[in-house]
């Protein structure tokens, strides 16, 4: 329970800090992992060329990271948000922030 206005700010402030890092790395992931993978061609020590495709992610499989962030973003969305504001509406950057990191996912 909320004991003063200053601890409703400390939590609405941390709250819209984890999601808007949630967001710019779903959006990073997602816009690296809609790009077309680059090709590196190097030649080996008996002159045959070696093919490798670099991934942005490294071993992490985006298409499964991709529903974790999907359901990490519903289950903050599922707390009781309204009572880090004064009114019981969420603002309207922190609604548009979420709602356009899904919108912008397959």
């Amino acid at each position: 329970r909320m004991s003063s206005p200053a601890d409703r700010q400390k939590w609405q402030t941390v709250l819209k800090m984890i999601v808007y890092l949630l967001v710019q790395l779903t959006e990073c992931f997602e816009s690296q992992a809609t790009q077309a993978p680059i090709t590196t061609t190097t030649k080996g020590r008996k002159g045959k060329k070696k093919s490798a495709a670099a991934t942005a992610g490294g071993d992490i499989s985006w298409d499964t990271q991709r529903g974790v962030s999907v359901h990490t973003l519903l289950a903050l969305c599922q707390l009781e948000l309204p009572k880090l504001w004064e009114t019981p509406v969420v603002e309207v950057e922190f609604v548009n922030l979420v709602t356009g990191c899904c919108y912008k996912l397959p």
